[in-house]
């Protein structure tokens, strides 16, 4: 029954790709620079959250009311529809994602900023997100650099912070860092490494096997929790910005991982 259900979900994220792909084209060539541009990816995302079973839990508010960058953890690919599906703001993402197939395009298409490690095309990347910024678009930044299985939060990467206080607009930009807290995989509570293994997408993992396996079970759910915002105003030193959001990321993930073990003690 799994692997059915796995050919389904499969066949219908191919057709959600397939359909979106002119939409969106269409979106940004009609609203590049409106906030009705956001409608098209919404219902993207969240087409894909729903294909795949993955439940979310939101603690705290997302900001709204003015330009913002949110900066958290990295767990997998999958974030990418799971933040995607809250926040109206585009992504910064590895140069390498721009070559995936279909889903490599319908990046570019959403207006996502590739940083490329690459000296001569670094200093493209930091200038395409001064860019945005000056435009006024908020951005979603994984400062870890890299996934992980979602057990820690590695250390921000204060690069990027580097240009959000160099910006000349920084007195009117925020910061709000978020957590990704996954806590359950296939309706049980995770306890081991396989179960965090089931959504989260890191290290040497092959793309196509983790779909698959996602595809066949029942989900995931997950605590995403929204941190205070933090003001640019105070701050001269990226790496001071970088471990302030650092640890109000990691404050989150342990909020969710003494919670995930109160309820194991329950069901004891």
């Amino acid at each position: 029954m799994g692997t059915v259900i796995a050919y389904l979900r499969v066949f219908l994220l191919a057709i959600i790709c397939l359909i979106t792909i002119p939409i969106q084209a269409l979106n940004l060539l009609l609203f590049k620079n409106s906030c009705f541009f956001y409608v098209v990816p919404f219902a993207f995302h969240n087409s894909l959250r729903m294909t795949f079973g993955i439940k979310l839990k939101i603690e705290g508010a997302i900001q709204k009311d003015k330009q913002t960058v949110f900066v958290g953890n990295h767990l997998s690919y999958l974030d990418i529809p799971v933040m995607g599906s809250l926040l109206k703001a585009n992504f910064v993402s590895k140069d390498d994602v721009r070559g995936w197939p279909i889903f490599g395009l319908l990046a570019e298409l959403s207006r996502t900023i590739f940083i490329s490690r690459t000296p001569s095309k670094a200093a493209q990347s930091i200038q395409q997100m001064n860019d945005a910024i000056n435009e006024g678009r908020s951005l979603i930044i994984f400062p870890e650099g890299t996934s992980t299985r979602g057990k820690e939060v590695l250390p921000f990467k204060s690069s990027f912070f580097d240009i959000f206080l160099k910006n000349q607009n920084k007195d009117d930009l925020s910061i709000q860092p978020f957590t990704i807290g996954l806590t359950k995989t296939n309706g049980q509570l995770v306890t081991k490494d396989q179960d965090y293994d089931t959504y989260a997408w890191h290290g040497d993992m092959d793309l196509q096997p983790h779909i698959w396996s996602l595809a066949k079970g029942n989900g995931a759910e997950l605590t995403i929790t929204f941190h205070e915002p933090i003001s640019l105003k105070g701050y001269e030193n990226r790496k001071i910005l970088a471990v302030d959001c650092f640890d109000k990321t990691q404050k989150g993930l342990e909020d969710t991982q003494s919670h995930i073990e109160k309820e194991q003690q329950k069901a004891a």
